[in-house]
């Protein structure tokens, strides 16, 4: 399966600590922060991805084609990268401008082809990675539907996450159910009510029918970004999304305060 990862982003949310700089590099745990998303995608055998970049981070098509690592990762953690990135093959795009993930995940479609995809976004850490895709690519195998990663957050971490991808499941007991709402975008942070909530996680196993739904919705997009979000409701209102428990912790590393969470998990 091929493998899409979103990275041309302005990472405002991070910008305090980024300088400005490529977020996707930025240190977590000794390793520029795209490693940890590299790594999930090594233990599962997947080692075909398409990058999708901006104009202006021409340091991470770089950084991944071997051509070294930013000064303010370590001499360990340049080692290991190098040697992670050995097994991949990367295929990079430009997203011209933010125009949104939909949009950007559009320049992908043609290499992506008629076959279902994983998207993965690298700001989205999982701790520890190795047992995070399996279940996933399991569910798809067996069902053949889209297949998102899902998170239980509580009340005290709700302010580490965007206020978006709330969801509710079919009841049943079996591990991947069929996410029956799908929450809409808003302002602020992700929304609990009571001790606490499910959510969708950066990691998805998208079908064609993703790209389908992108174009009928394009040729009414008249301004501003276009986004994922009401192509994945339409999934969902199509009855063509499971939902399957997230393999280990997951962290929103895209602002300081999950950084830093994360940072403690991995470093503990």
């Amino acid at each position: 399966m091929k493998v899409l990862i979103p990275a041309a982003g302005r990472g405002t949310r991070l910008a305090a600590l980024t300088g400005g700089k490529a977020k996707e590099l930025y240190p977590l745990a000794d390793l520029p922060m795209i490693a940890h998303a590299l790594r999930e995608l090594a233990a599962a055998g997947l080692h075909e991805v398409g990058v999708i970049t901006s104009p202006v981070k021409g340091d991470l098509d770089r950084c991944l084609t071997g051509a070294g690592v930013p000064d303010d990762i370590t001499a360990k953690g340049a080692a290991e990268f190098a040697r992670l990135i050995e097994p991949f093959e990367f295929t990079f795009f430009t997203q011209e401008k933010p125009q949104g993930l939909a949009d950007a995940l559009m320049e992908g479609e043609a290499w992506v082809g008629e076959e279902s995809f994983l998207l993965i976004l690298p700001d989205g850490v999982v701790v520890p990675p190795g047992g995070s895709l399996p279940p996933l690519l399991e569910a798809h195998r067996n069902g053949g539907e889209c297949v998102f990663a899902l998170i239980e957050v509580g009340l005290q971490e709700a302010e580490r996450y965007g206020n978006c991808g709330g969801v509710t499941l079919a009841a049943g007991t079996s591990r991947a159910r069929r996410i029956e709402t799908l929450q809409e975008k808003g302002p602020g942070s992700f929304q609990v009510t009571g001790e606490s909530a499910l959510r969708t996680f950066p990691r998805q196993i998208l079908t064609p029918r993703f790209f389908q739904i992108a174009h009928e919705l394009r040729r009414d997009h008249r301004e501003g970004e276009f986004d994922d979000v009401p192509i994945l409701r339409r999934l969902v209102a199509e009855g063509r999304v499971l939902g399957v428990p997230l393999a280990g912790r997951g962290f929103d590393v895209g602002n300081p305060v999950g950084h830093a969470a994360a940072t403690e998990a991995l470093m503990g």
